[in-house]
């Protein structure tokens, strides 16, 4: 088999469609190497000599030493119209050399093992121009993000510091294929949660204490701190991370429990209300799966009783309730032990975790609007509410004290007894001996909303994403190729600029970190199918309108008169003689009767008409795309914003709620429910 036949079973092997937006470790070891050759009667010994062949473009001189050959394989390659790097067989041999088991990540073992593969004298010291294989690493990673905006999978060079070349090979050789396949049992033991991943601290506890029959000599080396470079510690950790939150539920074929269950966390809600200077709590199923059509069944393990709650938005439940439609409250839980649900029907099962402190953060980045959520993890720079056990209650306040800008007790009522809550800001170091308050100096950039197309970071231009950045530093600049970024209190993210250009990499990086410069890459395309020009529109439909006159196709609007600066909409008075009309815009509302106008100045997306004395129906008006029909901001004075809310959450009880034909519409109803309570 050739050279580049490897290369192509190679690359197709760990960079694919079902890898996008995941990082890709690079791992190789005979047993890969063998399966992979096996279909077409090929081993690893057939492997190592195409590899030393090489391409046809380096075949011709037989002198090359194996990094000068990837070398040229890496020159100018895309100019050669290739699927995959013609490069990726070359490092995988790398890689290779460093799964050779010797027990340890010795750096200085590595380049007599790699010798000895390709057959030369086992000497000491660095391989010829191996060095500059690090170029090879990096045009990986470029290829990934910036070409293919991470549509097969997201390669990360992150081993740094004194064995930093060496490094790179043995960083992709921290865990084996039969750990990985390994690691469901270990999270299912552990009692680890996709959607609420621990600290490394404890990821690296359950891998020790799953894993002594199951991962290498080596792998248990590094979780127990006996290797010299911390940074293949970082590596391995992150990437077991990452499996996590991408798990399914799945366990391997070769266990007894090998079908899918759904394993989530119910998070906890916090909502203030500020007149009557009282707390109140909801608890939310947080899920990678998709929710079943039906209602969960919830039940306590031995305990009587039935929870129910069904699938909402951004892989979020509705509020879980109980058997009389109350929302979880204090009386069923104490906030400090933790309590599993389960649906056994729909193969549920769902994690609440007890802790004597839980940290709330307004949920606008994690997918639910103007309520509180709690999350597990403290971030630097955040806003956050703190609510603690009376037994805890002095350390957290000396804590609070030396470690935020600012950090006090607030006085409402509602808690559950012998608890306190807090509300702290720019919290700037962690505590110690609570892992939630545990701030994690690791920064990350994630690409919120917008209209992604298939696979990776792609996104259509007319809907693009917003920014959300995690445990950013004090002075540290957002920006998208060389241009400043702002920030929008309202929604809490970095808004990107319009006019943004098309079809080529857009590069957000944060600058001013003391560490290297995060960053990350996505594209934005116009839509497939487009208009030219009016002119041609017009032609082609064949429609005789005068050409002067104002129209939208598609995304596009044309002879837009400038000096408009006010649209007044029909409404639908045929419904009823009275009817409550509710835009996105937080105060926008209108109750109309008989005679009234007939226009008002915005767009109305719900009609609740009234039908006799004391029914009401609800009906869907919108005339914009349902992303855009989404609740938006303020647009009132204080007196129509509660008016807005008070409608939808009175009018709720008492409206004849249709099931519409479309369940996304359903659910736009249930986003204007919760801003209306959380609001």
């Amino acid at each position: 088999m050739s050279y580049m036949q490897w290369n192509k079973l190679i690359a197709q092997h760990f960079f694919r469609p079902e890898m996008a937006g995941r990082d890709v470790l690079l791992f190789v070891d005979e047993q890969l190497i063998n399966e992979l050759g096996k279909s077409l009667g090929q081993d690893m010994q057939g492997y190592i000599l195409s590899v030393i062949e090489g391409p046809f473009k380096v075949k011709s001189d037989p002198g090359v030493s194996i990094c000068q050959k990837a070398l040229r394989v890496y020159g100018n390659w895309r100019d050669r119209d290739l699927k995959y790097p013609p490069y990726i067989a070359y490092l995988a041999l790398f890689v290779l050399a460093g799964c050779i088991d010797d027990g340890n990540y010795s750096p200085i073992a590595y380049y007599p093992k790699l010798r000895k593969l390709l057959g030369e004298e086992e000497a000491l010291g660095q391989y010829p121009r191996f060095d500059d294989m690090y170029r090879i690493w990096q045009d990986l990673e470029k290829w990934t993000k910036e070409d293919k905006f991470e549509e097969f999978g997201r390669f990360t060079v992150k081993t740094r510091g004194r064995w930093r070349h060496v490094g790179l090979p043995l960083s992709q050789s921290v865990l084996s294929a039969k750990e990985k396949r390994s690691l469901p049992l270990f999270f299912l033991k552990g009692g680890l949660i996709p959607t609420s991943p621990p600290y490394f601290s404890q990821l690296r506890n359950v891998l020790i204490e799953h894993g002594q029959t199951s991962l290498s000599r080596k792998t248990l080396r590094l979780l127990y701190g006996e290797e010299e470079n911390k940074e293949l510690l970082i590596a391995l950790l992150d990437h077991v991370k990452d499996e996590l939150i991408h798990w399914d539920g799945s366990l391997p074929e070769e266990t007894m429990e090998g079908s899918v269950l759904v394993r989530s966390t119910a998070m906890l809600c916090l909502d203030l209300d500020k007149i009557q200077k009282k707390v109140s709590f909801s608890l939310r199923i947080k899920a990678n799966n998709p929710f079943p059509d039906e209602c969960l069944r919830l039940r306590i393990r031995e305990k009587k009783g039935a929870f129910t709650c069904k699938g909402s938005i951004q892989n979020w439940s509705t509020e879980v309730k109980d058997e009389q439609n109350q929302s979880i409250n204090i009386k069923h839980f104490d906030f400090r032990h933790t309590v599993f649900l389960e649906d056994s029907e729909n193969g549920w099962t769902v994690k609440f975790p007890g802790n004597t402190v839980r940290i709330f953060m307004r949920g606008q980045k994690l997918g639910l609007p103007n309520a509180f959520v709690e999350i597990h993890q403290l971030e630097r720079g955040s806003q956050f509410l703190l609510l603690c056990h009376q037994s805890v209650v002095d350390e957290i306040t000396k804590w609070g004290k030396q470690a935020c800008d600012d950090f006090g007790p607030i006085a409402y009522g509602g808690l559950p007894t012998g608890w306190s809550l807090f509300q702290g800001v720019n919290p700037k170091l962690s505590c110690e001996g609570f892992e939630v308050l545990a701030l994690s100096s690791q920064i990350s950039i994630r690409l919120i909303g917008g209209i992604r197309l298939g696979y990776g970071n792609t996104f259509l231009n007319l809907s693009p994403p917003n920014v959300i950045v995690e445990n950013l530093e004090d002075n540290v600049v957002m920006n998208i190729n060389g241009l400043d970024l702002a920030f929008d209190q309202a929604l809490e993210c970095w808004v990107l600029p319009k006019s943004l250009p098309t079809n080529v990499p857009l590069t957000i990086q944060a600058k001013g970190l003391q560490a290297d410069p995060k960053q990350i890459v996505f594209k934005l395309i116009e839509p497939a199918i487009k208009i030219k020009n009016y002119e041609h529109y017009l032609k082609e439909t064949k429609l005789e309108i005068d050409s002067e006159v104002p129209m939208a196709i598609g995304g596009y609007i044309y002879n837009q008169n400038n000096c408009i600066e006010k649209f007044e909409f029909d409404i639908p008075t045929h419904l009823s003689n009275e009817i409550i009309f509710i835009g996105r815009g937080i105060g926008q509302i209108c109750h109309w009767l008989r005679n009234s106008p007939k226009k008002i100045a915005w767009g109305p997306v719900w009609a609740i008409a009234k039908e006799g004395r004391k029914k009401w129906k609800l009906y869907f008006c919108g005339i914009e795309n349902l992303q855009s029909c989404e609740p938006g901001n303020i647009a009132g004075n204080n007196k129509e914003i509660e008016q807005w809310k008070v409608a939808i959450r009175g009018m709720a009880k008492v409206i004849e709620k249709p099931s519409f034909e479309f369940e996304t519409v359903d659910k736009l109803w249930d986003d204007y429910l919760e801003v209306a309570k959380n609001g």
